[in-house]
């Protein structure tokens, strides 16, 4: 699935990812510390969003995240 790792305050893209394992993507942006290019976030909320690309179903992952 697609993940991006995005900032809460405005919603640019800090990463982006593809993982099978969402759940432990997931699990671990909820841990203490998310550490993206040697800057330090916190995680605030996420959203599964449903799409069609091109006629095919997709979903994708966004992890909202706030700077300490």
């Amino acid at each position: 699935m697609h993940i991006e790792f995005c900032m809460n305050d405005g919603g640019s893209v800090l990463y982006t990812m593809e993982s099978n394992d969402v759940a432990g993507v997931l699990a671990a942006a909820k841990g203490d510390k998310v550490i993206i290019d040697k800057r330090i976030f916190k995680y605030n909320s996420h959203i599964l969003n449903h799409y069609v690309d091109n006629g095919l179903k997709k979903q994708e992952l966004l992890i909202y995240l706030d700077e300490e």
